[in-house]
């Protein structure tokens, strides 16, 4: 039979779920906002409010893991008001270019990897920050080794079988690409589309899962927080405009993926596996940028 403290806590998931959910939508609403300036402002007030809320349970002793939640979640918000700024300013003053119909990035190769070696950056450094803040550790973030065995294995091979394959299919045009995608030209790309699938693997897994995913676990356990998670991570895609199916995109490939992705950084207890399979999964849709600026 359940204890009461059990019954409470199992009572208090139905609240903090959906505070969860609000908590990791709120931040990505700014991206929708018309205005650039309201955005931005609409960023800052958001993250300001989750900070508000970290400084707030840091004070009560017995809130300990949800103060590391919400400031989890704080900076979350302010990487996405990095993210929503930092880019544009680098596209517009520093390459002088701007992202085309068939490329969200760049209008060239450079500018593409420029951008987003950036994106990367700007994830990475305050979520790397975080680990310095009291009571924070690395593997806390899954910034380790972790576990290397099947799961590792299996998502390297992943990584190869979907590289030939996306070879094959490039060559016969089965995606949408712009131009034609020789062997030879798929080979002059490979540099900088595996450089870009790992990056921005790696971006996304720590600040879509490796951020929050053990400090959810503790407050909701694994299931509940692994689709809270995964519903973030599908949010985030709204509105996306290299495929023309974008919902049926979002529940067949962004939704598994966040949820298969949760699944193996806890299984593995490192970001490394899920980074490498993500990163597998990127690989057309990073061809079909490229394919627009080379």
């Amino acid at each position: 039979m359940e204890t009461g403290a059990t019954e409470l806590k199992r009572g208090n998931r139905f609240v903090l779920a959906p505070l969860c959910l609000l908590a990791g939508v709120l931040p990505l609403a700014a991206r929708w906002t018309p205005n650039e300036s309201v955005a931005v402002a609409y960023g800052l007030v958001v993250a300001a409010a989750l900070g508000a809320v970290a400084l707030y349970l840091g004070r009560r002793p017995e809130r300990s893991g949800l103060r590391g939640l919400f400031l989890a979640f704080f900076v979350f918000a302010v990487v996405q008001v990095l993210n929503n700024v930092v880019p544009k300013l680098i596209l517009a003053d520093v390459l002088h270019e701007t992202p085309t119909p068939g490329n969200p990035l760049a209008s060239s190769l450079v500018g593409s990897i420029v951008i987003q070696l950036a994106e990367t950056a700007i994830a990475l450094v305050p979520i790397l920050l975080l680990t310095l803040a009291p009571g924070e550790t690395a593997a806390g973030m899954y910034l380790q080794k972790g576990r290397v065995g099947f799961w590792l294995a299996a998502a390297l091979v992943f990584f190869a079988a979907l590289y030939l394959l996306t070879l094959r299919v490039a060559a016969r045009h089965v995606f949408p690409l712009h131009g034609a995608m020789p062997v030879g030209r798929f080979l002059s790309l490979s540099p900088a589309l595996l450089l870009m699938v790992l990056t921005n693997g790696l971006q996304e897994e720590l600040l879509f899962r490796a951020l929050f995913l053990r400090k959810l676990i503790s407050e909701l356990g694994f299931w509940t927080a692994n689709i809270v998670q995964a519903m973030v991570f599908t949010v985030a895609h709204v509105g996306i405009s290299y495929t023309p199916n974008a919902l049926l995109f979002m529940v067949l490939f962004v939704a598994p993926l966040g949820l298969f992705g949760g699944f193996l950084m806890r299984r593995t207890d490192s970001v490394i596996a899920p980074t490498i399979f993500h990163a597998a999964a990127d690989l057309p849709i990073y061809l079909s940028f490229l394919s627009f600026v080379a």
